[in-house]
């Protein structure tokens, strides 16, 4: 899945983020995770599976943050 923005590894002064990315044509779902930049996504500070191909969270703790996205099938990736 290609991330469309913002990119990996951003930092934030906002309260608020929205995680843009592409469709992929065998995808039903989305897995999106989100960590600090010192995490590795073991225990990420956020986590949730959607059909969309956005989604926005509010931030805790301005910062910076990684994410990515699994593509889902059944929920299998």
């Amino acid at each position: 899945v290609v991330i469309k923005s913002p990119v990996n590894a951003f930092s934030t002064e906002s309260d608020f983020v929205t995680l843009e990315w592409e469709d992929l044509f065998s995808a039903d779902s989305f897995q999106i995770q989100l960590d600090t930049i010192s995490g590795n996504f073991i225990q990420p500070v956020w986590q949730i599976t959607t059909a969309e191909l956005s989604i926005a969270y509010t931030i805790t703790k301005r910062g910076q943050y990684k994410w990515r996205v699994r593509a889902l099938n059944n929920g299998v990736s």
